[in-house]
């Protein structure tokens, strides 16, 4: 399996793959808002959807350091 954590800030979005920083974008678009949400599609590419399993899926209002997000991995191994 693959721990996958999107972080977004005021000013950037990160991508963390596996516990480790993967990617970073400068991000402007301001806060993510309490509108419904799809994961595994897109409105730019609705008819391209993910075809795999999702086992846990969270979400924080909070953002989370590179070090948050190891233990969140950890204490998620150490339930299997």
């Amino acid at each position: 399996w693959q721990h996958v954590a999107l972080v977004y800030t005021a000013t950037e979005a990160r991508l963390h793959l596996n516990g480790a920083l993967a990617a970073t974008h400068a991000y402007k678009q301001g806060p993510i808002s309490k509108q419904s949400y799809v994961i595994g599609t897109s409105a730019a590419a609705p008819d391209q959807r993910f075809s795999g399993q999702l086992h846990d899926v969270r979400l924080y209002d909070r953002t989370l350091t590179t070090e948050a997000i190891k233990l969140i991995i950890s204490q998620s191994n150490s339930h299997q």
